[in-house]
Formats: C-alpha cells, structure tokens, sequence
C-alpha cells in the first residue's frame, strides 16, 4: 500500500485529493475463547475446527522462509499524506460488510474523483461504487475464475495448484465478482505460503499505478476493451475461509512430504538438459563433452552452412559459455566450438543478422544488462559492442524486424516478479539507437506463456509466431506457440495455439527452446540423471530438519493434555 501510495504521489500527472481512514472500533472475537462446561471429547473436537494452528504456521513460515525483503512490513504513512485531506468516517456494518452513507458519501462524491482505491475497509456494498467516474477498484490476492473468499493465495499451496493468480478488479455489489481489469498469474510456491504470498503481494502494487497511465493515455475505451473486462465467469465453486486446524495439519503434512521428495531429487539425481534436431520425423541427438550439457539451440545459416549456436553448461564450475556446432550436409554433428565467454554466465544464444554483419544477443542476466555482440570472425569469434538496456534483470532477449522497427521481446524480474512471468517490448529504430518501452509493458504477466522461447518465425500466409515457455509447473516446463494478433507501439496481442510437451519428445521433464530452419526442428529437453556421488547422511539430516513435523508434534501434544486431564 505503501508504495502504490509513494509512486502515485511522485507521478507528475497522477494526484490523490482524499484519504478516508475508517475509524470503526468493531471487535472480532478471539479464538482462544473456550466455553469449560463441555467434555473432553467435544473440546478435542472444537480444537480440531478452530484456526490457530493456521496462524502459528504463519509464524513458523516467515521464520523459516525468511525473505530479504517483506512485503507486509509496517511502515508509517502520515509523513507521506500530511498534505493531502483526511476524513474519518464510521461506516454502517453488518456482519461482513460495510456501508458508507448519508454525509459521508456526499462528501466524498463532492471530490469528483476519477478512481477510489480501496484499502481499508471489509467488503464494501451500496452506492459507495456510484461516488467516483471509474468505480473502486479493488486488489484481491487469487484467480477470482478459481478462488474466492480467502486467505488470499493460501489454497492454490494447499491444493497443489501450480498456478497463483491475482487480479485487481472495479469492485461491483457480488462478492469477488468485479469487472477484472488486470489479472496476472504465477507460479505457486507450493513449499511455502509466505514467500507465495510475499513475492506475489509485491507485485501486485504495480497494477494500479500500470492501468491509471494507460487510461490516462487511451481513454476509458482502453479499459471497456479489455479481454478481462468482457469475459464471462461461471464461478461453481464455493467461498474459502480460513483454514482449520485439521486443515492446517494436512497442510503440513503435505508440505513435509514435497520437501522429502524434493530433498530426496537433489541429493540423488542432477539437471541435465539435451539439445537435438528433428528432420522427417527422424530424431538427432547433438552429444555433449562429458561433465557438459547443451541447451538453448539457436540454428544460423551462412553460405549454405548450418551453424548450430547453444548453451554450452559447465556442471562443475555451475557456468554457461557459448560454443557452435556445425551442422553438416549428411545431419552430422562436428565437434564444439567455443566462440563466447564471459566471467558470468552466458546462454540463450539469439544470432541474427543486421546490415550486412552477424550480432548475437546471449543471456547476461548476470551482469544485469541486455548486451549486443557483434561477429569478428563468424562464427567463432565475437566482440561486445554496447549495453542495449542497462540495470535490468532480463532473460531470453529476441528480436523482430517488422514495420521498420526492430522490436526487443525480453523477460524482466521486477518488483516481485521473477524472469518467468512478465514479458517486456521495447522498440527502435536502429540496432544501435534508443529503445523505447511499449506502452503496455509488461504486455504479458503471466507465468504461463511471458517468456520466450526462441526466434520468431512466420508462415506462409505471412502470420508471425512466437515460442513461449510455460514455467508453471517448473523452469522451462514446456513450450507455447503464440501466434501474433495485434502489434504496434500501443497495442499488443497474442494467441496460444499449440503446446509442445516434454513427453512429445521422449522421457523428459521439460523442454523451453524452440527453433526452426527450412525444414529442420530444433529443441532442448530436461530429464534427471542419477548422481553417483550422493551423500545419503546429508539426505538423512536434511530430512530430519523438515520443520513441519514439530507443529503436529506440539498440537498432538495439546489434544492429548487435553484427553487425559481434560484442559
């Protein structure tokens, strides 16, 4: 709240005329509560349906996973808004709702305000959405196509849902049911309900701020047009609450369990990525050097040679370099080259050709810029030429030529959100020039399908595509096909019409590049290979420090107290 506040006041044209603080003293009741004149059994029963088990899981996951940066740290904003008027106001409440009325909502609609941003105050009902131009609009922490009610981003943990999602919306009389005029969606964090809720938490503060720019620069029309906005939702399932104490206990149950089985995939088994080929349905392996894998495979053709450019990952220094590999005319494989390295890691190797020379844009996330290469000697020797984007975390950089721009699609972590989810574009006119960032950036949050996944190609009808990774399951999980519907430098839309899965590809767990040349297919597959050198005393103790058998332990201890003295 805090800082949408802080960057609505510092946006030069952006103003807030009013602070409404609710000044209601109403009282929830404790759950510690206990009514004594019940037996033993019906109070082991009680305790089974109460709560607090919940809220000391939340203490022990904030302890356990603590974060650099907490998003639900308090912070004191009077300094902030001493200039900007305040009322207080008593709001008519009913058991879930509140109600603002009679004086109160006229001095409010005297503000004429363009949009009210709710913070403060429960569920809101009556004339309340009638008192600014563009309604209230209003965070709520879940899919609201799937999740409703709450706590927010808790159940999808629970329910083994690989997908968080939130949504700001212009809030309407029905529960959770307002007009959505943002939705972006996550990967869950499904070891962890705090760091699922803190990242996303975070990065939904940057909503308000994206969507108040753009119907400032594209009118209300903007926002009516928007697919979220017209889409019908058919919600069957029913409200959420809050978690009982059994709940909670399978909850950590669950949670025990996903970090054995991830303990367990570490200890014994490493990452290894696979780079192939594919030419009449006939499958062709490129073989990596021993303590080496590939990924990334980026095909280049130069005088009727066919240059294989990868990722080049050195499992015992945990690095990438880029090596090429030429592709011969009998689908032979010659051996690596290496033609890139840097001190920090180096991958996605994007290799294009612009006026008359070669440049490559690898992944530098590391050194936490965009940087442009440029061939000396191709295609074994490169030079750096120029940062592109400075102070950027941003991953997988493509370009498109088109309509005499050149348009960079790019993966950035921002503000809570990591390099999988949110894609960004930014445009220029030459290579070498500014990059402007599109007007809709991120055009894309959605973990899903943002990240790209390989060079944009197009069909004969002249329809652009462009590969996309889906990483909800996991990193590079699988790879979207999107195909291009509307773009220029205020408008952007894709969609999704084809999904290449792992298992099309064989015994593989993931698969996030995708390339084509002439008829040849190019893609990289994940599969776990069996570490030899385990260290079965380390999985052991590893296992044995999994907190998430102390709390059952402590509330089994509790329900037996109570069993055998009765309190």
């Amino acid at each position: 709240m805090y800082d949408l506040i802080r960057n609505i006041i510092e946006e030069d044209t952006l103003s807030i005329e009013l602070v409404v603080l609710n000044s209601s003293q109403k009282e929830s009741l404790s759950l510690n509560e206990e009514n004594n004149n019940i037996n033993r059994f019906k109070k082991i029963k009680r305790e089974l349906n109460k709560s607090y088990l919940f809220f000391d899981y939340l203490k022990w996951d904030k302890t356990y996973y603590k974060e650099d940066f907490d998003a639900f740290e308090k912070k004191d904003g009077e300094t902030l808004l001493e200039n900007i008027e305040t009322i207080s106001i008593t709001p008519r409440e009913t058991k879930f709702c509140d109600f603002i009325e009679g004086d109160d909502l006229i001095k409010i609609k005297d503000k004429e305000l363009d949009v009210i941003i709710r913070f403060g105050f429960r569920i809101l009902k009556g004339n309340i959405f009638e008192a600014s131009k563009f309604g209230v609009w209003s965070y709520h922490h879940d899919d609201n196509r799937n999740y409703r009610g709450g706590p927010g981003l808790f159940w999808e943990v629970y329910e083994n849902n690989p997908a968080s999602g939130t949504i700001l919306q212009i809030l309407n009389e029905k529960l959770d049911d307002g007009k959505v005029i943002y939705r972006s969606i996550s990967n869950t964090d499904l070891l962890s309900y705090h760091k699922n809720r803190n990242s996303n938490y975070w990065k939904t503060s940057t909503f308000i701020l994206r969507r108040l720019r753009q119907l400032q620069l594209f009118g209300w029309d903007f926002i009516e047009n928007l697919d979220t906005y017209n889409e019908s939702i058919s919600y069957n399932k029913g409200i959420y609450t809050f978690p009982n104490n059994k709940q909670t206990i399978r909850l950590h149950l669950k949670l025990f369990f996903r970090n054995l089985k991830l303990n367990y995939r570490n200890q014994f088994y490493n990452e290894h990525w696979e780079v192939f080929f594919k030419y009449n349905n006939k499958k062709y392996k490129i073989q990596a050097p021993k303590g080496h894998w590939y990924a990334d495979p980026f095909p280049f053709k130069v005088d009727d040679k066919t240059y294989l450019f990868v990722e080049d990952f050195d499992v015992n220094n945990n690095v990438g370099k880029i090596s090429c590999i030429e592709i011969e005319d009998n689908l032979k494989a010659s051996a690596p080259v290496e033609c890139l390295k840097e001190e920090f890691h180096l991958s996605y190797p994007h290799v294009f050709e612009y006026e008359g020379g070669y440049y490559m844009i690898p992944e530098t996330k590391e050194d936490n810029c965009i940087r442009l290469y440029r061939a000396l000697e191709f295609p074994y020797k490169w030079e750096f030429v120029k940062i592109l984007i400075g102070n950027v975390q941003a991953v997988d950089t493509t370009l498109l030529f088109h309509d005499q721009k050149i348009w960079l699609f790019t993966n950035i972590a921002r503000h809570g959100a990591t390099t999988w989810e949110e894609l960004y574009i930014y445009y220029s006119d030459h290579l070498l020039g500014d990059w402007t960032p599109h007007a809709l950036n991120p055009v894309i949050s959605d973990v899903r399908s943002a990240r790209p996944a390989g060079n944009f190609f197009k069909n004969d009808k002249g329809e652009i595509f462009r590969p996309s990774q889906d990483c909800s399951l996991t990193y590079g999980y699988a790879t979207i096909i999107n195909r291009l519907i509307k773009f220029n430098e205020t408008e952007y839309e894709e969609k999704i019409i084809d999904n290449i899965s792992p298992k099309e590809l064989g015994s593989y767990f993931g698969t996030h590049t995708f390339n084509k040349l002439n008829e040849v297919e190019y893609y990289d597959a994940k599969k776990w290979i069996y570490n030899k050198n385990y260290n079965f005393i380390k999985f052991f103790w590893s296992t044995i420090g999994i907190y998430h058998h102390r709390p059952i332990r402590l509330f089994i201890k509790h329900l037996l107290k109570i069993l055998i003295k009765g309190r």
